[in-house]
Order: C-alpha cells, then sequence, then structure tokens
C-alpha cells in the first residue's frame, strides 16, 4: 500500500493541474470572444443631412428660364420665402442640378428651412454660393441666435459661369426645432446665386456638469437683525455670439 501512495499522489496533482489548466483556457477565449467595451459606444457623427430639396430641383417649372417668388411664398419644396423678392432660375447646370436660387428678386430677399434639432448639438450648415455678374455681393446665413454674413465678388461671372463655392457656418441648437435662413445682404437685381444647402449634426450636447455642494459654515447668532430687503435686478440677455464663417471668403460683422 505504501508503494501506490506515490502513485496516487501523482495522479491527482496530474488532475488538479489539467482542471486549472481548463478553466484558463475557456477564461482567456471568452475574454478574446467578447467584443469590445467601447464598440457600441461609437459615434455616428456626422449625422445625415437635415435639409430637404437643398438643390432646389423639387420646385415648379418655371416655364421659361425664372420664376420670381415673393415673401411668404411655399411653391419651392420645404422652402419658404422668408423676407423680400427671390428669383428661380432653370437650365444653368451645375454641378447638383439645374436650378438655382437668385437671392435679390427686386429686392434683397432670402429663403427659410425649419429642421428637427437636439438642444445643446453642434451642427454644421454648408452651402454654395455665386453670381450672375462681377459685382460685389453679401451673403448671410441664420440660425439658432446666430448669424454670419460674407461678402463676395465673382470676377467674370455670368449665368454660364457662375463661379459657385462653398460656405459654411457652425452653431449650437437651443430647442429641438431650428429654423435656418439664408439670404441677401444687399440689394441689387442680380444677387447671390443660391444651391446645394445642407445641415449635418457634428457634435452632441456635453454632459451635465454636476456642481459641488456649497460648503456649510456656522453664522454666529446677532442680537438684532434689520429686515433683509429685496431689490430685483433686471436681467440682460446678451446675444450669442456669431457662428464660424466658412472659407472663403472671411465673415463680416453686421
Amino acid at each position: 500500500m505504501s508503494e501506490l501512495k506515490p502513485l496516487i499522489f501523482a495522479t491527482l496533482l496530474f488532475l488538479i493541474l489539467t482542471s486549472i489548466a481548463s478553466i484558463s483556457t475557456r477564461s482567456v477565449r471568452a475574454k478574446t470572444d467578447a467584443p469590445p467595451a467601447t464598440s457600441a459606444a461609437k459615434a455616428s457623427l456626422p449625422g445625415p443631412n437635415l435639409i430637404v430639396n437643398g438643390s432646389f430641383e423639387q420646385s415648379p417649372d418655371p416655364g421659361g428660364s425664372w420664376q420670381h417668388y415673393d415673401a411668404g411664398a411655399t411653391a419651392i419644396s420645404g422652402w419658404r420665402v422668408s423676407f423680400g423678392e427671390i428669383d428661380l432660375y432653370k437650365g444653368i447646370t451645375t454641378p447638383f442640378g439645374q436650378k438655382t436660387i437668385d437671392l435679390d428678386g427686386q429686392n434683397a430677399g432670402g429663403v427659410s428651412q425649419a429642421i428637427k434639432t437636439e438642444p445643446g448639438c453642434s451642427y454644421k450648415l454648408k452651402f454654395y454660393i455665386g453670381s450672375y455678374d462681377s459685382d460685389e455681393k453679401k451673403v448671410f446665413a441664420r440660425a439658432a441666435g446666430s448669424r454670419t454674413s460674407w461678402p463676395f465678388s465673382v470676377p467674370g461671372g455670368s449665368q454660364e459661369h457662375p463661379g459657385l463655392r462653398e460656405l459654411f457656418c457652425v452653431f449650437k441648437a437651443r430647442e429641438i426645432t431650428t429654423t435656418i435662413e439664408i439670404g441677401s445682404g444687399k440689394p441689387g437685381t442680380q444677387g447671390p446665386i443660391l444651391d446645394n444647402v445642407s445641415c449635418v449634426k457634428i457634435a452632441d450636447a456635453p454632459p451635465p456638469s454636476v456642481a459641488a455642494p456649497p460648503a456649510q459654515t456656522a453664522t454666529p447668532p446677532t442680537a438684532t437683525t434689520a429686515p433683509a430687503t429685496e431689490e430685483e435686478e433686471e436681467e440682460e440677455e446678451t446675444p450669442a455670439a456669431p457662428a464660424a464663417p466658412g472659407t472663403p471668403p472671411a465673415p463680416q460683422g453686421n
């Protein structure tokens, strides 16, 4: 019997070590097969384009080369003439289609569209602007209480060569719906030519900060305390800072 003890001990030791190795292997395999913890939290930014009919192709046929619209008109799908007058042009081929908007009818005008937004999130409004002549013009974009404007000109600009260029601005949404507006900032018979408007979310709202509780200090008792007087101060609202302009050209304040 004494001769069997070493053999029994060796067998038990072998079985214990084999079990430990098997458990370790399963643990490593489980960790390897598990998806990364951050895979479900990947940001899907920038988001989809929130603008409807950004190149104005979904609009009535002007019949001729252009159609005039006054303030309040909603014939162009998704858009409203927000002020003044505009002209819808057809037949001038751009990379985005055959229709563009002249932001000056007989007077400076603009167009607007309401989009769904998330308060606190940042959005990029982008569009293309050009001109049918060489005169200096001015265009502005407005959203969520901020306004950015750009002066520009297109040397040799014409209906065949409007010289479209990209402009953009960034704004932070305040409400669940934000109205974006793009308009002419300088009256003229030939205004800025607008095409291919888009707006995408580029940043989520920052997480709320947790303020530390105020420190409590003991106040020594006083013999007598005069009644407190309350003075109401009128709160002054500070306007939002202008959104960052696109390039080119450099933005100019209004």
